[in-house]
């Protein structure tokens, strides 16, 4: 539902014990008169003891002091974020957090933790993929799309092996990955680069079950808050929500199917049709415009395939090579067209497994699926 949040609390509404937690004195603390910042982060044995703590930093900006709490809501609860959080652990989850900052030496209340002011959090969902489909293969026929410039993604990385497929900006990003995979990636190359002890040991786990087990890992990263905040509004959200209030089923939901509706289902989902045959393409073609000529049947005919074949970032950088690039918006136009016959689609079996998981959005648990075996 729910993995990393960032909330803030306001000098009022914290009390630090101990300073040298946060590499300082309460007496040189309150000396800084400019903007200065301190840490106060889990131990290396900390982590190797599988304790799992937040990540504090103390803010100075001269009379203004702040507290940022930044915390995986699963690895709170659990020690790993592939189980996932549900409405009846909102109470859970704010008493072990306010738990855990004690133990760090810094005092609030769960009141205040309820009400903290949000800066970033990210939605999530694991999709259990069923029929054989494994996420690699999932995740390279997503790779295919044309991407929505309206998202305002700055960048693309995408991995060949299949493992992971990443749109981002600094404001947001637009994350899917082979969650079993990522567990026992190396730091460098892992989505998670804050694997816990207990996660690191559910590879293993997994690897045992009799029945194999294949997760996709769906994240919306809100990083920046302004675009967090306008996410929220788009969606009939107020802005600026408290902590208490993004622990919600509802809202994550809405997160998530935002923007799988416009990154893929909107304008993208005839990629994935399992269709290929040149002559049932056009016949289709024609069954869905019968006004339409000829030439521009096979046209679009011959369009869709080399979407389907590389994706339509590869078409795109080829036409280019030829073209000039209002050359390359006349035919996403042409494109859009494809998208629109999507109600004749056989679509392959992992979007039925993302669109069904996104509309129910029940909460994942690995424990119940090694009783299902």
């Amino acid at each position: 539902m729910i993995d990393t949040a960032i909330i803030t609390l306001p000098q009022n509404r914290f009390i630090v014990q101990d300073y040298s937690r946060f590499g300082t004195t309460k007496a040189e603390f309150l000396a800084v008169r400019g903007f200065r910042k301190y840490f106060n982060n889990p131990t290396a044995e900390q982590k190797r003891d599988g304790i799992y703590l937040p990540r504090l930093t103390l803010f100075k900006r001269g009379l203004t002091i702040s507290l940022k709490i930044e915390f995986s809501i699963p690895k709170l609860l659990f020690g790993n974020n592939l189980d996932e959080v549900s409405d009846e652990d909102k109470e859970k989850v704010i008493k072990v957090l306010l738990q855990k900052v004690a133990e760090m030496k810094v005092m609030t209340t769960e009141k205040f933790i309820k009400e903290a002011e949000v800066s970033a959090f990210h939605p999530s969902k694991n999709i259990v993929l069923t029929n054989g489909y494994t996420a690699s293969f999932a995740i390279k026929e997503l790779a295919k799309i044309n991407l929505n410039r309206k998202l305002d993604f700055s960048d693309t990385k995408f991995r060949n092996d299949g493992t992971s497929l990443q749109y981002y900006s600094a404001s947001h990003s637009f994350v899917i990955y082979d969650k079993v995979s990522d567990l026992k990636q190396p730091k460098a190359r892992a989505i998670d680069k804050e694997q816990t002890i207990q996660q690191l040991s559910l590879f293993n786990e997994i690897k045992d079950f009799k029945k194999h087990i294949e997760i996709l890992r769906i994240e919306v990263r809100l990083s920046k808050k302004r675009k967090m905040n306008s996410v929220l509004e788009a969606l009939g959200y107020n802005k600026n929500p408290s902590f208490e209030t993004i622990i919600e089923k509802e809202m994550c939901q809405k997160i998530v199917q935002h923007y799988w509706q416009a990154m893929i289902a909107d304008k993208n989902i005839f990629i994935f049709d399992m269709l290929s045959n040149p002559l049932r393409i056009l016949q289709r073609t024609i069954k869905n415009d019968r006004k339409i000529k000829p030439k521009q049947a096979i046209y679009l005919t011959g369009l869709e395939i080399l979407c389907k074949d590389k994706g339509v970032r590869e078409l795109r950088q080829t036409i280019e090579i030829i073209c000039k690039r209002n050359a390359w918006y006349s035919l996403s136009r042409d494109i859009a067209k494809i998208n629109d016959y999507k109600k004749d689609l056989e679509p392959h079996g992992f979007v039925k497994d993302i669109e069904g998981t996104i509309k129910k959005f029940d909460a994942f648990r690995l424990s119940t699926h090694k009783l299902d075996e």
